[in-house]
């Protein structure tokens, strides 16, 4: 290895400066104009000699080309101006000294970082095309590497100089294909910009028809919704297949939704409560401690639902009104029933003992029985029924139990 050595040129016809005379084992290469352009040698340099030979890597196999100990020496000198020389003409001069062989050839760069070089750049160039080209499809505005990408002209030792198709091999070599150009070296980057249109439901409502003919608390179906569809159309931004940025562009809707039609009860009874204080509009629970033990479902010809407490429990009246009915009624024991007008009367059945009489006027929530097992029973509890004419109505619609 050379070292430093000051050189000073001295002429009468043209002015001297101070630079930088760059050296390589003992001898002057060239002149640059100062240390921030050696550095740019020195890097220049150590790239092409350092890069490993594609045809290897390619190959998953180590490089049998000897490393080059390329180190260049820096003096400072005294010279023309004229005489200095660009960072890549001495990096030039430097690898043609030093290399035993060396070739003209374009170096491809990837974010500054020699990756090979090639005598066939407009065919690397072609490659790299291609390789974008497998991320195009109807939906792509514009593909694109994110990295800086260049193709430097340069000398180059032999040994790093490789056909396209070993470049290729080494970018390209990925089990996915498509994405393997950010495979092969994790910092390259291919960005990707698609313009899509995708569908998007749009959810259905309700729309309501009351019904006099029913209470409050009952419904039914009458028609099914549909939900609408909405066409969107977005700009997104995928950096190696993952989306990183969406645009909404427009939307259009190709369906409306249709609302499902829902039947509901408006008739009411206007009571007023125990205490006086309110309307009531609806049917109440008449054994608010209790807990269903059969509904209208459970069994065939069960005209009412049945709710379990223990023996004494409070019974209340579900809504106003005035008894009709107090004492034994056969397979029901015990029972109460009370008229609330326009053929609307709830029964009270099974209980244990009875605190109203026949002709007595109650109001909403006032006691009126105590829970018991009397009749066709098999256990303590109240069966209520909720009638309007001859129609037996559901009371788990209405109590909300």
């Amino acid at each position: 290895m050379g070292t430093v050595v000051l050189f000073f040129s001295f002429s009468l016809f043209s002015p001297q400066n101070i630079v930088v005379a760059v050296e390589y084992s003992g001898t002057k290469v060239g002149y640059v104009k100062d240390e921030t352009e050696f550095t740019k040698v020195q890097q220049q340099v150590q790239q092409r000699v350092a890069a490993p030979a594609l045809a290897a890597q390619a190959a998953g196999t180590a490089s049998d080309a000897p490393s080059l100990d390329l180190e260049p020496k820096m003096a400072v000198a005294l010279a023309p101006e004229a005489e200095t020389a660009d960072p890549q003409e001495i990096s030039d001069e430097l690898v043609k000294a030093g290399a035993k062989e060396s070739v003209e050839a374009s170096g491809l760069y990837v974010d500054g970082i020699l990756v090979g070089a090639t005598t066939e750049p407009q065919d690397l160039l072609s490659e790299l095309d291609t390789m974008l080209e497998t991320y195009t499809d109807e939906e792509t505005q514009g593909v694109e590497f994110t990295n800086h990408i260049q193709l430097k002209s340069g000398v180059y030792p032999a040994q790093q100089v490789s056909d396209v198709e070993e470049i290729a091999s080494v970018l390209s070599s990925s089990p996915r294909g498509r994405t393997a150009v950010a495979a092969a070296n994790p910092s390259l980057e291919v960005k990707v910009t698609k313009t899509e249109v995708t569908e998007q439901e749009i959810p259905y409502g309700t729309t309501y028809v009351d019904d006099p003919n029913y209470f409050k608390g009952y419904t039914e179906l009458v028609s099914e919704g549909r939900n609408g569809v909405r066409e969107i159309t977005a700009q997104v931004v995928y950096i190696n297949d993952q989306p990183i940025k969406t645009v909404m562009v427009q939307t259009k809707d190709i369906s409306q939704p249709v609302n499902r039609v829902v039947k509901r009860g408006s008739r009411v009874i206007r009571t007023k409560t125990l205490e006086g204080k309110s309307w009531n509009v609806t049917f109440e629970n008449p054994l608010p401690s209790g807990w269903l033990s059969a509904d209208m479902e459970d069994y065939t010809g069960h005209t009412g639902i049945d709710l379990a407490a223990p023996r004494g429990t409070p019974v209340y009246a579900s809504a106003g009104g005035t008894v009709v009915m107090a004492g034994w009624y056969g397979e029901y024991g015990y029972c109460v029933i009370i008229d609330h007008g326009e053929g609307v009367k709830t029964l009270y059945g099974h209980n244990s003992f009875l605190t109203v009489q026949v002709g007595q006027t109650v109001k909403q929530g006032e006691q009126i029985a105590k829970v018991g097992s009397t009749g066709n029973s098999t256990g303590n509890h109240v069966h209520f029924e909720i009638r309007v004419g001859s129609k037996f109505l559901d009371p788990l619609i209405y109590i909300g139990k």
